[in-house]
């Protein structure tokens, strides 16, 4: 679906994740259903920010969060060492076959050297240049803090995905429904009818700072995205007369109690399909005479 892949890679950027992931879901409410995606991640800086501060939460006092804040120094030095000597990138995997996509299915590599390998090589490399010595304590403190940013990639990216997943459904929930008849009447020879279903389009046409606003409150459970069809038919014939549509309307009711009328549109429909109707009737009357 066009929306949840606009919603889906504007969260992942935000999150530090970057906007060209492999994004793979499925949301049916069936076993293996959920949210992954798979790529490179080339650029550190906001994960990096997200990962001090998941640290910052568990501490307790000043020190110790001062302490944590100076692991994020650590990291830059490491990465710009691996851009030097190794790979900084950082590979999100998918895991077995390309059937289900979950939060199981990712796996974060590495292919970074150790802190020993890295350690022997920039040593190796300082020798036969007769550099100074390698601060080898240095290297080996900031691969551990590399080490424990990778773990927790693993389990952000497990985390994000339920997360992730909860808001398509809410998304999809918000704008895809099976059409259900909202308002209807009947006169001796007339039927008008409006029905009423999810819009899940209807997002498509308006500018992507706008939707993309609309997709995060329908991703928190705020309101729905629907449209209206109503039509006028000829009550002996079944005839269509009149037809008249309208979609893309946003309302903060739910896609279940919603119907048109707080928006206006219900009765907006109503008259411009009997008008539609009218003309119809006038046309096919002067036919006739003629």
């Amino acid at each position: 679906m066009e929306t949840l892949n606009l919603y889906f890679n504007h969260r992942l950027t935000q999150l530090g994740y970057g906007d060209d992931m492999e994004i793979r879901y499925n949301l049916s409410y069936c076993q293996g259903d959920g949210m992954a995606w798979y790529g490179t991640i080339c650029d550190h800086d906001v994960l990096i920010g997200r990962f001090i501060k998941s640290r910052e939460a568990t501490q307790t006092s000043v020190a110790q969060r001062l302490r944590v804040r100076r692991l994020k120094g650590a990291l830059e030095r490491h990465i710009a060492l691996l851009k030097q000597w190794s790979n900084e990138e950082v590979e999100i995997a998918m895991i077995g076959n390309d059937r289900y996509h979950h939060y199981n299915s990712m796996r974060v590599e590495s292919e970074a050297l150790e802190a020993s390998e890295l350690i022997e090589l920039i040593s190796e490399d300082a020798a036969d240049d007769d550099d100074e010595a390698t601060d080898t304590h240095g290297i080996t403190h900031d691969a551990s803090v590399w080490d424990s940013y990778i773990s927790w990639l693993q389990d952000d990216v497990e985390a994000i995905s339920h997360i992730l997943e909860r808001e398509g459904y809410n998304i999809c929930e918000a704008i895809v429904a099976e059409p259900r008849t909202v308002w209807e009447r009947s006169t001796p020879n007339y039927v008008v009818t409006v029905e009423l279903d999810g819009d899940d389009g209807g997002l498509s046409h308006w500018d992507e700072g706008l939707a993309l606003d609309t997709l995060s409150d329908l991703a928190q459970g705020n309101g729905c995205m629907y449209g209206l069809v109503a039509w006028v038919e000829c009550r002996h014939s079944g005839q269509l007369l009149g037809r008249t549509s309208l979609g893309g309307i946003h309302s903060t009711q739910s896609l279940q109690d919603v119907d048109g009328r707080a928006e206006g549109y219900l009765a907006e429909k109503v008259y411009e399909s009997i008008e539609t109707a009218k003309k119809a009737i006038q046309k096919a009357a002067y036919a006739q005479a003629a």
